[in-house]
């Protein structure tokens, strides 16, 4: 016998049988006295917060892999045991069923296949887990005492399914496959690899350099020349599955996302398919105030507003007001008390301090001009996670006793830029992060002189120097050029036998650049 009811609802059904033989249970036609008995037709509904009943399991709902940490615990969120101040990423699941009649037997919600993708909770901030609880992937209600509204976490990224269900002991389940209401959910995160990888030591960017800065760094491997840096946006959820990610930036470092081929990343996203990274690049168009304060946002169609991605960025670049100078228009001044190194490292006889002047010392006399270069690092904080060098090339030649300026170690930069890092004497970059500075010292107007009488020397130099830094394991022009120059004229005084600064020509150490090369310049 099989019996079909148009609606849900408690139905009265009497009943009578005839046997093999003919003879009927009840002898009597009226159906009042046949054998009563009472049959529920049942549904159960379960739906997924703003989804219609058409697309729960097709394509049914989105969650975000939650591994945010809104309650600032240093605790992934979906590890947190129990409630979650400000935790945004749960959806809201709602059961029901009909008839309003039914009165018995027990509503049982289900993870089927022991999906470990998905949690079940209480409280949109997680409260009381419900599923899984223990090896159980299920939950048991009586009917009536079940709670309307629960609320689902993406706890890994894939798919998986819930299942509504009515039983009436626990054991059996009454129409089969048509018994469950089904629901289905695909968990979605977005990983932005900047410098390709996950690690957070190589979230930083150089800003996009500006007309006039040095186009490429000395060192090597040099990341590309106009300071972009790669990164990859990375969908994680179920092979195969493609949706469009959108990209946003906020913070104090303002930063650029652009495809490859240089067009801007569209508003509306690129499609992205899981196994399938796309690559783009960044650069900073406003250096960082604090570390960390550059956000980039991963959003998708089909998460909505969720944040399902975000990559903290500092944006690096020395400003030329940050660059400071000292030479012999601080002649005399000690080092900076920020650090502790001084020239007495490089020579233990040196004077500590910038400037020029003239040590006598043994058989011979030394003229030196002495110099600081400082650099305060922005943000202002010395970032150890990435390498910094501070380089230099030079233009500059000397005369003396003999001397052909333009034969080996006479002579440097006759019709350009030469390299001088680290340029002979030098204390290489200094990292302080008490002052959040890195600096240099060097002697780049150290001349032997020979007490003979009437013989004189003249060292002129220009010197530009910039800042390099490594991200990624890569390098990057990351300052403009700090200019300046050297002039030291000295002679042999024979009333004092000795040697002095010739103070009818200029001797300087100071800012500023000499107007064309070496090759064009004379002694006087």
């Amino acid at each position: 016998m099989a019996c079909k009811f148009s609606d849900t609802g408690k139905f009265k059904v009497r009943l009578r049988v005839k046997d093999d033989d003919g003879v009927w249970s009840h002898d009597n036609p009226d159906p009042e006295t046949w054998t009563n008995c009472y049959m529920y037709v049942f549904t159960m509904d379960l739906d997924i917060d703003g989804v219609p009943d058409s697309h729960e399991v097709d394509p049914g709902g989105f969650l975000h892999y939650n591994h945010d940490d809104d309650n600032n615990n240093s605790t992934a969120d979906k590890d947190d045991p129990g409630t979650v101040t400000g935790e945004d990423d749960l959806v809201a699941i709602y059961l029901s069923y009909e008839p309003s009649e039914l009165d018995t037997g027990l509503l049982e919600l289900k993870i089927p296949y022991s999906d470990n993708d998905i949690r079940v909770w209480t409280a949109s901030t997680k409260g009381t887990r419900v599923i899984p609880d223990g090896s159980d992937y299920f939950k048991r209600w009586s009917v009536g005492s079940e709670p309307s509204t629960l609320y689902v976490e993406g706890y890994q990224t894939g798919e998986a399914q819930l299942w509504l269900l009515f039983t009436p002991d626990g054991q059996v389940y009454p129409g089969g496959t048509h018994n469950h209401d089904p629901v289905k959910f695909t968990v979605l995160d977005v990983d932005l690899l900047v410098n390709d990888t996950s690690s957070d030591t190589d979230d930083y960017v150089a800003k996009e350099k500006p007309s006039g800065a040095r186009s490429t760094p000395v060192n090597t491997p040099a990341g590309a020349t106009d300071n972009h840096i790669p990164m990859k946006v990375s969908l994680k959820g179920p092979s195969g599955f493609s949706c469009k990610v959108k990209l946003s930036d906020s913070g104090g470092g303002d930063v650029t996302i652009k495809k490859t081929d240089g067009s801007p990343y569209p508003a509306g996203g690129e499609t992205v398919t899981v196994g399938t990274d796309l690559e783009l690049d960044i650069f900073g168009t406003q250096p960082s105030n604090d570390l960390d304060d550059a956000t980039i946002t991963a959003k998708t169609d089909k998460t909505g507003n969720t944040i399902c991605g975000e990559e903290d960025l500092t944006v690096i670049w020395i400003y030329e007001s940050d660059m400071s100078f000292r030479g012999s228009d601080h002649d005399g001044d000690p080092q900076t008390d920020c650090t502790d190194a001084k020239f007495t490292d490089i020579y233990y006889w040196m004077h500590n301090k910038v400037g020029k002047f003239i040590y006598k010392h043994g058989e011979t006399d030394t003229a030196y001009q002495q110099e600081e270069l400082k650099i305060k690092t922005s943000p202002h904080e010395v970032i150890s996670d990435v390498e910094w060098d501070i380089r230099r090339e030079v233009s500059g030649v000397w005369w003396g006793p003999g001397v052909d300026p333009r034969s080996p170690g006479g002579y440097k930069g006759e019709t350009g830029w030469e390299d001088d890092s680290p340029g002979g004497i030098d204390e290489d970059v200094i990292q302080n992060s008490n002052c959040k500075e890195i600096f240099s010292i060097d002697c780049p107007g150290k001349l032997e002189l020979v007490y003979t009488s009437g013989f004189k020397y003249t060292q002129k130099a220009k010197f530009r120097e910039w800042v390099e830094v490594e991200i990624g394991g890569k390098w990057y022009v990351c300052s403009p050029y700090e200019e300046w120059r050297m002039i030291m004229h000295v002679k042999f005084q024979d009333a004092t036998a000795g040697w002095v600064e010739d103070s009818s020509k200029t001797n300087e150490i100071v800012p500023g650049t000499i107007d064309g090369w070496a090759g064009s310049w004379s002694e006087d």
